[in-house]
């Protein structure tokens, strides 16, 4: 548990800094780096879901299905 919470959070914190750098330097940053901090911010957020999923997934069966239902839903638009 202790590694996963880790994990969360510093991936929390990448995409928080990103994102910050982002909004307060935009018009400083050039088209390259604002691509990194973007991709950084993708890769991040898609190792929360990862490891997220992961969590919820170890859990009662009643709870992984439900949110199963409503990944579907949201897949489905």
């Amino acid at each position: 548990m202790a590694v996963m919470a880790h994990s969360l959070l510093n991936s929390v914190g990448v995409i928080s800094g990103a994102a910050e750098t982002i909004k307060f330097h935009w018009d400083r940053l050039d088209d390259p780096v604002k691509i990194e901090l973007l991709d950084k911010i993708i890769a991040q957020s898609s190792l929360v879901t990862g490891v997220l999923g992961d969590l919820v997934r170890s859990g009662r069966p009643e709870i992984v299905e439900a949110l199963d239902h409503l990944q579907e839903e949201v897949e489905k638009g």
